[in-house]
C-alpha cells in the first residue's frame, strides 16, 4: 500500500537538499506537509543558508496552518495510559508515575 503523504521534520528537509536529492520526496509522497515550527527552524538559518533559500522555491511542500498555542489534547491523561496498558502495550508503573505527576494528575 502506498503512503499518500508525508509530515517531514528538518532533519531530512535539511539532509535531502544539501546532497541534492530533495526531489525524492514528491516522487514517494503525494503530499508532503511541513510544520510550521519546522519551516520557522530552517528559515532561521536566514537567506545566506542555502536549504533556506531552496525551500522558499519549492511548489511541492505545503506548509501546515500553525498549532494552536497551548491545545488541550486530553482531559486527563489517566484513562489513556490505563487503556493503552490494557490493550497490550508495556508501560512500567514508573513511567506512567512520572507522566501523571506531569500531568498533576497525582
Amino acid at each position: 500500500m502506498r503512503i499518500e503523504g508525508v509530515i517531514v521534520n528538518s532533519s531530512p528537509l535539511i539532509a535531502l537538499f544539501r546532497c541534492g536529492q530533495q526531489e525524492l520526496l514528491p516522487r514517494l509522497f503525494k503530499d508532503i506537509l511541513v510544520p510550521d515550527a519546522v519551516w520557522r527552524e530552517i528559515m532561521a538559518a536566514g537567506h545566506e543558508d542555502a536549504v533556506a533559500r531552496a525551500l522558499l522555491n519549492v511548489e511541492w511542500l505545503k506548509r501546515m496552518a500553525p498549532a494552536v498555542s497551548d491545545p488541550l489534547v486530553l482531559a486527563s491523561v489517566g484513562p489513556s495510559l490505563r487503556a493503552l496498558r490494557e490493550s497490550g502495550l508495556w508501560l512500567s508503573e514508573s513511567l506512567c508515575q512520572i507522566v501523571l505527576r506531569e500531568a498533576g494528575e497525582t
